[in-house]
This record gives C-alpha cells, structure tokens and sequence, in this order.
C-alpha cells in the first residue's frame, strides 16, 4: 500500500500486489496521507480530510475513526488499538472500530521536546516506538500499559521499529541503521 497521485493530481491510496505486480487505485481515499497496515495485515489505517480512516482490504470501503488534524503518523495493534501523531503534542490513542482519542504519551518539556511522531507497535502489541522531536530528537519506546517510556540512545529524526530478531532499525543520516539488541 503506497500514496501516489490519482488521475486528477491528487493522492489517493494504491494497493499493489507482489505476486501479479497489479496496481489498484483504493476509491474514497482521495487526500491520503500516512498509511499503515493494521496487525493482521488484513486493513490499514491513514488520515484524509482531517479524520483518521481505516480500510478493510475484503469489503475496501473506507470508515472514520475519529477526527485527526494535522496527523504525522499512526499504527495498528492485534488488539484493535491504533496509537497516532498529531502536529505539536503527545501521541494519542483509539479504538480501530472508532470513539475519542485519548493521550498516551507526554511532551517532556524539560528535555525541549515538541512532539511524538511517527509510532510503530512492537511485536507484543503494547510497546510501540516513537521519535521525540526537539532540540535533540529521539528514538523512544512508550507503552499502552503506563506512562512511563524509555529513551534510546539513539539520536535520529525518523521512526524505527524492532525487527523479529530484536534488532532495533531506525534510519540516522539519510542511512538505515540495524542497531543493538533491543531489551527494554
């Protein structure tokens, strides 16, 4: 699943299968932005029109979560939970059948942070990382148990996630980088 413009210039959501190599234009993703995959591979998740949006690959018809202005990124747990990114602020989370978003992650202004961006579940569906934006920004893993987080020693200004060997990857320098073994 990509983002690429439609016929009249603006981006819509396109699914390509790997096996035959077709493209196929999703209708009613006109605007898209920021797609991810729900966990069972089954839907994904993006922000048009100022909502976030879900779309089930069998029946294609796209539905609103929630209102989401300004997204800058999302991801789907197994249980149904999507953690997502809005502008300036903490990461927030809702149900992927809909309902209020609530916060699930805050700015920590002592370190000059002015945003949590682009988060991505761990393999155990509670942990996600995220990226803390500011003077020094970082790579950071929240959790939907508790407030509390840990920083990486990982200086970076895009997202990374834990590969199934525990390997953290996270891009620095325009370079993807496989980092240490990943055991918070």
């Amino acid at each position: 699943m990509f983002v690429a413009a439609g016929p009249d210039g603006r981006p819509f959501l396109w699914l390509r299968e790997l096996a035959s190599g077709s493209t196929e234009r999703l209708a009613g993703t006109e605007g898209a932005s920021y797609p991810f995959w729900a966990a069972d591979s089954q839907g994904a998740g993006f922000f048009a029109a100022g909502k976030l949006k879900r779309i089930a690959l069998q029946d294609r018809d796209p539905q609103v979560v929630c209102d989401a202005v300004d997204a800058r990124g999302g991801t789907w747990n197994a249980s149904g939970i999507i953690v997502f990114a809005l502008g300036n602020g903490g990461l927030l989370r809702v149900s992927a059948a809909g309902g209020t978003p609530v916060p699930v992650t805050t700015l920590d202004e002592s370190r000059g942070e002015m945003s949590h961006r682009w988060p991505s579940f761990l393999s155990d569906g509670r942990r996600f990382t995220y990226v803390a934006r500011g003077a020094q920004p970082s790579l950071q893993v929240g959790s939907l148990d508790s407030g509390a987080r840990v920083r990486l020693d990982v200086e970076t200004i895009f997202g990374g996630t834990v590969a199934e060997n525990g390997h953290l990857l996270y891009v620095r320098n325009r370079a993807l980088v496989d980092g240490r073994r990943f055991l918070p």
